[in-house]
């Protein structure tokens, strides 16, 4: 290898995390050639949840476990199937359970809480006929929310078939 161009070495098509490269620390300064594992070079250069929460780094790179910090990523989002009974869908995102509460409302249990109630989302009610359907945000809390839909007369009303809600802000 000491006799090779790097361009001759066999490429890594596979790194993993304990994986070794060469660097060179300080080149401005006291160069000194130095080993680091890729997962130390990820973890350098990965943002940090302040990072992605102020949304102002350009040289950083994002993880799947920070990118929903910041503050323009969906942070909960559901679905149900079953309008006057509903039932959460498994592929909701980040919401524990539901409740239906009355007619025409249905609290949302959050998984991982907001830092604070000022957070925004909206809600729609899934219907398969005409009927004219409005859902709104009732209360707010850092890890729940109610749901109501009315009619058009503004009288509560469960939704034809399902409910469908996001919420965004700051974890």
């Amino acid at each position: 290898m000491a006799d090779q161009k790097i361009t001759q070495l066999t490429a890594e098509t596979a790194p993993i995390g304990t994986d070794l490269l060469v660097m060179v620390d300080d080149p401005a300064g006291t160069p000194a050639t130095e080993k680091v594992t890729m997962q130390d070079v990820v973890q350098g250069l990965a943002a940090t949840q302040a990072e992605q929460e102020t949304g102002t780094a350009v040289n950083r790179i994002v993880t799947p476990g920070r990118q929903h910090f910041h503050l323009s990523a969906i942070k909960c989002f559901g679905f149900t199937t079953g309008a006057g009974t509903p039932t959460l869908h498994a592929n909701s995102y980040n919401t524990t359970s539901i409740t239906d509460t009355a007619l025409g409302r249905l609290t949302v249990t959050i998984g991982n809480d907001f830092s604070s109630a000022n957070w925004c989302g909206t809600c729609t009610p899934t219907n398969t006929t005409n009927a004219n359907r409005m859902c709104s945000l009732v209360t707010k809390a850092v890890g729940s929310v109610i749901l109501e839909t009315s009619s058009a007369a503004t009288t509560l009303a469960d939704p034809g078939v399902g409910w469908d809600w996001q919420f965004t802000g700051d974890l």
